[in-house]
């Protein structure tokens, strides 16, 4: 997953910034700073401050924070619900937890990335120039937000040896960014468009794999070595392309890595962790009276990251809809608009719907729903289950009929959170039965 937050980039230095709600189009762009906000001045009050080091740079963060050095610490996962500092490049083999979800304030800096490079990871958007000669760029990803004023004191605290203007990078979903702004860029965007709905025309993806077959997902994408190492076990993973809980440092997964570990024989299973249920305890959550919204929003940005991996019309996304208490009425109904919302937008640009959830809330809550607002409800095209029996089939009993998703609609989570480790390589995986829609 592309992470959310700020890119301070220049010659040298990218300085990576994740927060948890949605922030505005002119992070960075003021010469002064505002009086720290009542969360800002509490944080700075209870842990201070703390000058750190790092490639003739130096950053103020929050006395409180951890700070990895990723060069010594090459399996360090880099993760963002956490607070925390990393430093260099994330190493290709992280040892992440299978299944993170949320986001809090954390800071990544990058001295081996170049501006250009960074900007190439940021899917679509649109660029201005900033007060003081700095260019910022609005990319579609995934929104932030939580606390803008701390993040921008720490961001006004960087310095060192001169350097060109940075660039400031804010990743946000398209359909956040200012018409205003967006307009700035639309001829790029319009060329954009057309190449990529004639690419896909000429490139559309299988989705049904023989099956059923054995898969696994992790929180970030292994190395292609580990990948290669790993095919003589399992034939399918599932990729955690963007979202705004997605938790997980994006690492290895670029445009890349897909060719690579498709010419393997791998077969993926592309999943977006956006907004969660209102009633779960992530900070960003489902608004009620914003779902239908919402969900088409996301599937908007989900369809953006896939493409920024080559991931083309025809390619099933999966939303991952985090289990929630089913019996609280609100909540279900707020859950089932933005899933229908997300089904019916990914089905009309040409993607295929997926939905992934618990067995016992999600998934039963869709299987007994006919209608949501006045209207039919929209099911996923395939299902991902969590039903961790550890029993190795597509079944879904006693929370699923086994006339919901029949035939080559099913992936079954059925055992979670372990170890394995093949030719070498160890990772912490939830293991799958796929026998639905895979890219």
């Amino acid at each position: 997953m592309r992470h959310a937050g700020m890119a301070l980039m220049s010659a040298g230095l990218v300085l990576s910034v994740c927060a948890a709600a949605v922030c505005g189009p002119d992070v960075g762009a003021r010469g002064g700073l505002e009086s720290p906000t009542p969360r800002e001045a509490t944080m700075m009050a209870v842990t201070g401050t703390k000058t750190v080091a790092y490639a003739g740079y130096v950053i103020e963060v929050p006395a409180g924070w951890p700070v990895y050095r990723l060069a010594t610490q090459p399996h360090r996962c880099v993760r963002y619900d956490v607070h925390a500092v990393y430093l260099g490049t994330p190493g290709p083999d992280q040892q992440c937890p299978a299944h993170l979800v949320g986001r809090t304030e954390a800071v990544r800096i990058d001295s081996t990335v170049t501006g250009a490079e960074s900007s190439g990871r940021l899917a679509g958007g649109a660029s201005r120039r900033l007060a003081g000669g700095a260019s910022g760029r609005l990319a579609g990803g995934a929104s932030y937000a939580g606390n803008p004023a701390m993040v921008e004191r720490i961001i006004a605290s960087v310095h060192g040896a001169p350097r060109p203007a940075p660039v400031v990078s804010v990743a946000m979903p398209a359909s956040l960014v200012p018409a205003s702004l967006l307009a700035l860029s639309a001829p790029k965007w319009a060329a954009r468009a057309r190449a990529t709905k004639a690419a896909a025309a000429a490139r559309p993806g299988k989705v049904f794999a023989h099956g059923p077959i054995a898969g696994f997902d992790t929180c970030t994408a292994p190395s292609v070595r580990a990948m290669r190492a790993w095919r003589r076990a399992y034939a399918a993973i599932g990729v955690y392309i963007g979202g705004v809980n997605r938790a997980c440092d994006a690492g290895n997964l670029t445009r890349h890595w897909v060719r690579r570990v498709k010419a393997m024989g791998w077969w993926l299973i592309p999943t977006y962790v956006g907004l969660q249920p209102p009633c779960d305890h992530f900070s960003a959550r489902i608004k009620p009276r914003h779902a239908i919204t919402e969900g088409s929003a996301a599937a908007d940005d989900a369809i953006a990251q896939a493409r920024s991996l080559g991931l083309h019309r025809h390619a099933p996304i999966y939303v991952d809809m985090e289990a929630y208490n089913d019996t609280k009425r609100r909540c279900r109904r707020a859950v089932l608009a933005f899933l229908d919302s997300w089904t019916r937008r990914l089905r009309a640009r040409g993607y295929v719907p997926g939905v992934y959830s618990s067995a016992g809330s999600g998934v039963e809550d869709l299987g007994n729903t006919t209608s949501i607002a006045g209207h039919p409800l929209a099911r996923p095209k395939s299902i991902w289950f969590a039903l961790w029996d550890g029993r190795r089939n597509v079944r879904g009993g006693p929370y699923m009929l086994a006339s919901w998703w029949p035939g080559e609609r099913r992936i079954k989570q059925f055992h979670g959170a372990v170890w394995r480790k093949h030719g070498g390589f160890r990772l912490n995986i939830d293991i799958d039965r796929v026998f639905g829609a895979v890219y």
